[in-house]
């Protein structure tokens, strides 16, 4: 899934999803979803606003390399290297990266 880079948008909630996960996936805080949501616990197809601090997480999926994230969310394959203080290019699956938002 492709997220939108800015502070604010929305996601439907899948099978599993808890306020835990979200907070870690999206890097904001249960406040902030509480905040910006009514229903507590989240329910599979409901829509949340999600607030987030100033990167997303990106779960690294199989056969993903640096250069088709960066694609993605447009910026270089240098700064994804830089942002995540990664010693090489080798990626595993279930790894975060952290996108950082443009300014």
């Amino acid at each position: 899934m492709k997220l939108k880079l800015s502070k604010n948008f929305y996601y439907r909630v899948q099978d599993g999803d808890d306020v835990t996960k979200l907070c870690t996936r999206f890097n904001t805080t249960k406040e902030n979803i509480l905040r910006n949501n009514y229903d507590i616990p989240l329910y599979s197809g409901e829509i949340l606003k999600i607030k987030t601090n100033d990167h997303l997480i990106h779960f690294v999926k199989p056969t993903e390399t640096l250069e088709s994230i960066s694609k993605t969310y447009n910026i270089t394959t240098a700064k994804l290297i830089e942002d995540n203080k990664l010693k090489n290019t080798k990626l595993y699956i279930g790894q975060q990266i952290k996108i950082y938002q443009k300014e």
